[in-house]
């Protein structure tokens, strides 16, 4: 065989936000002319197959080497919506979500699989060349396959890539020194908010993600999650158990790993106050924190979740909840509780029009005519968010990757009168982050910290036009 694949990535299972990066190598290389690599990227989505084909040229070693990172950023998005997959279809307040009437992801009662957070892949390399320097060239598809790629719209930061034996990758089992494979008490889901404790309201929505099927490395996976409520002494007052099975909007999380579907490879988790409320899961009047966790029948599978619950400021501000697409790919709350200005900015288009009417049979003109005026008016609406104190650096940490999420939005509560599907438009409200710069919050340097939070409104207000 002419091509060899020399360099593979470290790891098959990868947030798409790192290094892929492949070595090959032709024993035609030498002796012919106009030579050039083909890497033919086959993406696919239950059966829905995107075939891009590259071609790159050799290096002085006469090796060739790409890295595909780029190319596969532009087919995995953010899951904003709740899957609709027959069957295994999210739920609002019980009610199965459909195409065209989906709820936000953030509503679901229970479970939702993904639907564009994660793909898969094969590349078949090739090669091009021509015996002669006159000819054109000729193509030489699929000589080699190398399959079973996962990827996910997750990033790295930084240098966080291991490498293993001269190939690199990021390691599901380590992390930044975190398991995000769900096979013991440390394993983490794709967050990395305080596990100890976060504050939540009465009528709030949040979900949690974890990755399963291939992503959990052949392992058999959680087959439920827990939420367990607590009263300010600390006493259990209720344990609901919800499985992951097609009813409750999710699936068996050890399918497919033979790597044929990439809807199963990740789930999502409604924790939020509101979402049990949609379910119809019934939460103590009396509760004070409660906890969610994974478990594999008896054992217990994952790290465990703690909100605490927390109202309104007692002065009275209003509370803002912003949800954001995290390094993960998925998404993370914070509610701002303490002061919150509103403001909004006002652009004019003016014009000057002449008085009267010059075009009858005599001239007359009104009152109500003007000379100067607007022809059209732009509001954008901006707001500034302060934080609660923060005391620990993990908690800082986790906020600052508010300030550079591509994907920000200002999240509504429950509302015991909507039904489904959800009214358009009332739960989330796009908005941007202005903050140009953030200052890192140490403990050791700043003892607490405070994080104030610019954002503008995605859409501006509608004004008539003059």
């Amino acid at each position: 065989m002419a091509i060899t694949l020399t360099q593979d990535v470290a790891h098959k299972e990868m947030p798409v936000g790192t290094d892929w990066i492949f070595t090959i190598n032709s024993t035609n290389v030498t002796g012919n002319y106009k030579f050039k690599y083909i890497a033919e990227l086959c993406i696919d989505n239950l059966g829905v197959t995107s075939q891009i084909k590259l071609k790159f040229s050799p290096n002085k070693t006469n090796s060739g080497i790409i890295n595909i990172s780029d190319i596969l950023e532009q087919y995995v998005s953010s899951d904003n919506l709740g899957s609709t997959r027959t069957n295994i279809e999210a739920q609002f307040k019980g009610v199965d979500a459909v195409a065209g009437s989906e709820m936000p992801i953030h509503l679901i009662d229970k479970l939702s699989l993904n639907t564009k957070n994660v793909q898969r892949l094969s590349i078949k390399w090739g090669e091009e060349y021509s015996v002669n320097a006159t000819d054109a060239p000729t193509e030489y598809l699929a000589e080699l396959t190398s399959s079973n790629y996962l990827f996910w719209n997750g990033v790295a930061y930084n240098n966080e890539q291991e490498l293993v034996s001269g190939e690199y990758g990021i390691n599901l089992t380590n992390w930044n020194g975190n398991k995000y494979i769900m096979n013991s008490t440390t394993s983490k889901m794709l967050t990395d908010a305080p596990t100890n404790k976060q504050f939540i309201g009465d009528n709030d929505y949040a979900t949690l993600s974890i990755l399963t099927g291939k992503l959990s490395a052949g392992l058999s996976g959680p087959d439920k999650y827990l939420v367990d409520f607590y009263d300010n002494d600390g006493v259990l007052l209720s344990t609901n158990t919800i499985a992951f099975t097609s009813a409750n909007g999710g699936n068996d999380t050890s399918l497919d790993l033979a790597l044929k579907d990439s809807n199963f490879h990740n789930q999502y988790i409604g924790v939020g106050t509101a979402n049990m409320l949609g379910a119809g899961i019934t939460i103590p009047s009396t509760w004070d924190t409660y906890k969610v966790y994974l478990k594999k029948g008896s054992v217990v599978v994952s790290d465990v979740y703690e909100y605490k619950k927390k109202g309104a400021d007692c002065k009275g501000f209003e509370t803002i909840r912003l949800t954001w697409l995290n390094k993960y790919g998925v998404w993370d709350y914070y509610n701002f509780t303490k002061k919150n200005t509103r403001a909004t900015d006002i652009k004019r288009t003016e014009f000057n029009r002449v008085k009267g009417d010059w075009n009858n049979s005599t001239f007359t003109k009104y009152g109500y005519e003007r000379g100067r005026g607007v022809l059209s008016t732009m509001a954008t609406e901006t707001m500034s968010l302060n934080s609660d104190w923060f005391t620990n650096d993990e908690e800082a940490a986790w906020i600052e990757q508010l300030f550079i999420s591509p994907e920000v939005y200002i999240l509504g509560g429950y509302d015991a009168t909507d039904t489904a599907p959800a009214n358009y438009g009332e739960y989330l409200t796009p908005v941007l982050i202005t903050n140009n710069s953030y200052e890192r919050y140490t403990r050791a340097n700043d003892k607490v910290a405070q994080y104030e939070i610019d954002i503008e409104y995605s859409h501006n207000k509608r004004i008539q036009r003059a």
